[in-house]
């Protein structure tokens, strides 16, 4: 395994208000995501796994306990520090793509690094860069109802990884796939992470899926309960 920790949280709490009750989601959670490493987060529904991604990329603060990205804490800086830490180190994709309707596909990828401060031009070419890695090269000026449901996932896979991000955060990516489309989007990211060297942090209720990564977190009541290592 690298040794870099490109990603790394210690005794994350959180808990959220329900009506009159606090119900606490994270119970002090503690983990180290090192250069290119796949781990996959499991356990059942409602036992924190989506919260912990959150905290883990800076989209929401733990009551308790400290987030690192490459080292940099990522509350002990301001707002704006935060963003550009988030958009330069770290991608998003979720079970739905988050495409916005009125742009082309090659548009919704630039649109990072537009944020980023790129130059446009700059910015449209490293998405045709992108959407050509994951297979839409023909498809840059198709906005997204003109694109299938892998499609426009492959393209929200593309926009996670224009600004080169140590690390890949995925809440179940699959989620919303048929079972073929599922396993080709799945084929991409582990492919993805190989040629690119990203770490791949993925949640998922698919035991298969999991067993292909090389480590797996069980989370449970809150807590880290286990962690296994995958021989592939």
């Amino acid at each position: 395994m690298n040794d870099h920790v490109v990603l790394e949280c210690r005794d994350l709490h959180k808990s959220f208000t329900e009506g009159e009750l606090d119900v606490s989601v994270l119970k002090g959670a503690d983990l180290q995501i090192h250069r290119a490493e796949k781990l996959a987060i499991v356990g059942p529904s409602g036992c924190g796994k989506s919260t912990l991604l959150h905290l883990l990329g800076g989209l929401d603060k733990a009551d308790k306990g400290e987030v690192f990205i490459d080292g940099e804490s990522i509350w002990q800086v301001d707002e704006g520090t935060r963003c550009r830490m988030r958009n330069r180190t770290l991608g998003f994709v979720y079970q739905f793509h988050h495409l916005l309707a009125e742009f082309t596909a090659q548009e919704n990828v630039a649109m990072p690094l537009m944020v980023g401060g790129e130059l446009a031009s700059l910015a449209m070419q490293r998405a045709q860069e992108m959407l050509t890695l994951v297979g839409l090269g023909a498809r840059l000026k198709h906005k997204p109802a003109q694109l299938s449901g892998g499609e426009r996932q492959r393209a929200a896979i593309a926009r996670a990884l224009v600004t080169r991000p140590l690390c890949l955060l995925a809440d179940e990516p699959t989620g919303n796939l048929d079972q073929a489309t599922a396993a080709q989007v799945f084929e991409l990211l582990l492919r993805l992470n190989i040629e690119q060297q990203i770490a791949l942090v993925m949640v998922t209720h698919d035991r298969h899926l999991a067993k292909r990564m090389d480590r797996i977190l069980h989370l449970d009541a809150g807590q880290v309960s286990q962690q296994e290592y995958n021989s592939n």
